[in-house]
């Protein structure tokens, strides 16, 4: 048998085993440490995404970009989502400071005033306003609406009024803002037609509205105020003019604008009527198909082009603003309502089914179809910047006071190309608009606390047939998909 060796193994007199362990230890945790510190940062803060202008101060990411459900009911104009409204204007107005903001200045002979609508409700509308904020003459924000039939007012969202106010304060001062109010029910999503019709019949009701908007007005120094009273009722049209009447009557001797949304073709109401108690009413272009309807055309051209021509033969074309849409809806196939996109999720779809989008030639609006993981078949159809520039070319004919976008935030962001180029609408400008960009939105894949940028975003390119003889665009065939920046959880 070999004999046994006794020496100890771990035996180290001078200690020399033990410093190089004691180092080895202390440097592999430092290193453990830092790793860790990072992940601990990276839980608690966004990545920051200048070029986006997202802030970087919420804990995670909102969803406010994504499409609200839509009011069950038929309406003429398409869904919205609010905060929960519990500040009236009575407590906003005893609460805040007049701000200084300019009253609207008249536009350069001959040119055409572009407006732009703004939301509370969706972050990438304050990003789109800060990108094409030196474009606009006008911003019309949705803020108040009629939560009571006394006449009560209340805003969504004081705290990002403020932010918007504060930054078109620093940046452009001198841009005319004429709030919009609506009976639009943010709880509900639906449009509140008992209450308005309720209100618009009491004369006290209605000198407690408009004395509410006045004083809201006055204090902030805004431009005026713009009525975006839906789903009416035939039998209150009467009061809605009334009310009309007696709001236009208290503001313009105040020097204060007054303008009003209404139905790009609607019988019920009375255009002519409405048109003499305010400055211009505000055509609203689109949902020929909406979310309760059959899938189809959200503006076909056709359509557009007839009611257009029956507007303009009743009244003066600097009484009307002409508001064309960037958004879309995804219709499921035996489901109603549709659901409301933007054009970032129409380019989203698209791309992650593998479908070509098309421009629709006898609409010429864009559609493609595609089916989702449970096999449901859909059917999209949206606008864009090719359906903005066909509409403004038409648009043209009949010499408008302005033009106005729904929304900002979910348009095709090469409209501001087409909005660019607006009195010279040529094959020049047609050829802007082949390249792309995504939009605003973020991708969001994975789960997890943990963000990190995997993804810059990219332009995409698609080809254009302009039409010299109608100038118009006749058809679009998409060569590259744009594509956001992407942020993966982990």
């Amino acid at each position: 048998m070999p004999e046994l060796n006794n020496s100890p193994v771990f035996h180290d007199p001078e200690q020399r085993r033990w410093r190089r362990f004691k180092r080895t230890a202390q440097i592999v945790g430092g290193i453990l440490s830092i790793i860790f510190g990072v992940l601990f940062v990276s839980v608690l803060v966004n990545p920051v995404l200048p070029a986006l202008g997202l802030s970087a101060s919420k804990i995670l990411p909102q969803a406010h970009h994504i499409a609200p459900p839509l009011p069950t009911k038929p309406t003429t104009h398409h869904g919205r989502k609010f905060q929960n409204a519990k500040t009236t204007l009575h407590e906003y107005l005893n609460k805040n400071k007049p701000v200084a903001l300019p009253a609207a200045s008249p536009l350069a002979s001959g040119k055409t005033e572009l407006i732009g609508f703004y939301v509370n409700w969706d972050d990438t509308s304050f990003t789109s306003l800060k990108k094409n904020l030196t474009q606009l003459d006008k911003l019309i924000p949705e803020w108040l609406h009629l939560t009571d039939a006394d006449g009560t007012i209340s805003i969504d969202d004081p705290s990002k009024l403020k932010q918007t106010l504060d930054y078109i304060r620093q940046q452009r001062p001198d841009l005319a803002i004429a709030p919009l109010v609506n009976n639009f029910r943010s709880d509900g999503l639906e449009w509140e037609r008992e209450k308005l019709a309720t209100m618009l019949a009491n004369p006290v009701a209605r000198t407690n509205a408009i004395k509410n908007l006045l004083a809201f007005v006055q204090q902030n120094k805004f431009a005026g105020i713009s009525i975006d009273f839906e789903n009416v009722p035939p039998t209150s049209q009467k009061d809605l003019r009334q009310f009309m009447v007696e709001l236009y009557a208290t503001f313009h001797p105040l020097g204060l604008e007054i303008s009003q949304s209404v139905p790009l073709d609607d019988a019920s109401f009375d255009y002519k009527g409405l048109s003499e108690v305010a400055d211009y009413l505000i055509l609203m272009a689109y949902d020929e198909h909406e979310s309760e309807s059959d899938p189809g055309a959200v503006a076909s051209q056709i359509w557009y082009t007839q009611a257009l021509q029956k507007r303009f033969a009743e009244l003066p074309s600097n009484k009307y603003v002409i508001a064309v849409g960037s958004y879309g809806y995804d219709w499921q196939q035996g489901k109603k309502p549709a659901e409301e996109i933007t054009f970032q999720d129409a380019a989203r779809l698209a791309q992650e089914a593998e479908e070509k989008i098309t421009l629709d030639p006898a609409s010429l609006n864009p559609t493609f179809n595609y089916e989702d993981d449970d096999g449901h078949s859909h059917s999209v159809w949206f606008l864009n910047a090719i359906t903005t520039f066909n509409e403004m070319v038409t648009g043209n004919r009949f010499n408008p006071r302005g033009y106005a976008l729904w929304r900002l935030g979910s348009e095709d962001p090469s409209i501001w190309e087409a909005f660019a180029a607006r009195t010279k609408l040529d094959r020049g400008a047609a050829d802007e608009l082949k390249t792309l960009q995504y939009g605003y939105d973020l991708d969001y894949e994975g789960k997890g606390e943990i963000l990190k940028v995997t993804a810059e975003p990219s332009n995409g390119l698609r080809e254009l047939n302009y039409d010299q003889s109608s100038g118009l665009i006749t058809a679009e065939k998409m060569v590259k998909q744009p594509s956001p920046y992407v942020i993966t959880r982990y």
